[in-house]
């Protein structure tokens, strides 16, 4: 199995290396000479970082630009270096660190909706205990747009943005121009931050 993710993998980013070349002009060689460059850079930026934050484009980020950019490796140092371990537990969860910044008078976006299969409860919010609760939710209830997350993740993995429902289609339609059916969970992915 791992080398059939890994074969998959190697596709995505073959697939992202055309899409560059064909926007730019830059040829896969030169792309792969970059990748290597900021890969062994400080930001220690991986592939995909790459093409997420289409570091193949030299009118919009010259070279100097391109190594302003920190990969998920190196956020991670850097948390590390200057946040005390004692506090990761509460920047973990989205719902104690809410908890937490409530409680001392600093603002938080409003929770809307808390899915979780144990059945976490977060005042106000409505709580979603199933995918057919949160089909539901996302038919009947929802405020369009939204920004969901996960409440276990850091660095932006797994949120997405849901721009509306088609109710006729019974499909969403997410901010980034995707569907995806109101029944299903959608998933977001992984982002670099910039520096």
């Amino acid at each position: 199995m791992p080398m059939l993710r890994s074969l998959a993998s190697k596709k995505q980013l073959l697939d992202l290396a055309l899409l560059a070349k064909r926007a730019t002009g830059k040829s896969i060689l030169m792309q792969l000479l970059e990748i290597i460059t900021l890969r062994r850079g400080y930001g220690e930026l991986f592939a995909f970082e790459y093409y997420d934050f289409k570091l193949y484009d030299d009118r919009k980020f010259p070279d100097a630009k391109k190594h302003e950019f920190l990969g998920t490796r190196t956020e991670t140092k850097v948390c590390q270096a200057v946040n005390s371990i004692h506090w990761d537990m509460i920047e973990e969860d989205k719902l104690m660190t809410y908890a937490v910044l409530t409680g001392i008078g600093l603002p938080v976006p409003r929770t809307f909706a808390v899915y979780h299969r144990g059945g976490r409860y977060f005042a106000p919010a409505v709580t979603v205990t199933t995918p057919e609760n949160l089909a539901d939710y996302l038919r009947n209830g929802a405020p369009y747009p939204l920004f969901a997350k996960p409440a276990h993740s850091s660095f932006g993995c797994g949120g997405f943005a849901l721009g509306s429902l088609d109710r006729p289609a019974d499909r969403l339609h997410m901010v980034d121009g995707t569907r995806d059916r109101a029944s299903s969970v959608p998933s977001g992915r992984c982002r670099a931050k910039r520096a």
